[in-house]
């Protein structure tokens, strides 16, 4: 499981604490992570200004409540964006206590996931400094996808 030392070690940059913003957020293609105790959700927006006031208003995943958000990733394209939300969900459900309602496994367990979408990316640097352990990711393949559980060593699904 993930402690609070190795997250501290990925050292995010923090936009929302204390029920404060602070950062401005600049438009871009984010996925970000809300921290609330132990428990771990991951999104992505477009316009994470707008989506932050939408967790705000509806208190959604408790926000209101010591809730943290941090960016994991500011991506350079809508696929890139999706990519990396795809690896992160799957990587935090493994390591913690991840909130997310679904768990996209298939397209890296097909091996459809754009490899190129992880060059120059948190998750990169974070494997190459030894701060997390990264999944296993496939080259393109054209046979049927592996279980979670021949995967991943667990089954994913809820």
């Amino acid at each position: 499981m993930l402690t609070e030392e190795q997250f501290e070690k990925m050292d995010l940059t923090p936009i929302y604490l204390n029920n404060k913003l602070t950062e401005e957020i600049q438009q871009g293609f984010y996925v970000y992570l809300i921290k609330n105790q132990n428990n771990y959700y991951i999104g992505l927006s477009e316009n994470l200004s707008v989506r932050l006031q939408n967790h705000i208003v509806s208190n959604k995943n408790n926000i209101n409540r010591g809730g943290e958000l941090y960016v994991l990733e500011r991506c350079w394209d809508y696929r890139t964006m999706r990519d990396m939300e795809y690896l992160w969900i799957v990587w935090f459900y493994i390591n913690s206590n991840c909130i997310n309602a679904s768990v996209p496994t298939y397209k890296i367990r097909k091996g459809l996931l754009n490899k190129n979408s992880i060059k120059n990316t948190n998750y990169k640097k974070f494997i190459d400094y030894g701060v997390i352990k990264g999944l296993p990711i496939l080259e393109r393949q054209n046979n049927i996808a592996k279980s979670d559980e021949e995967y991943f060593g667990q089954n994913l699904e809820r």
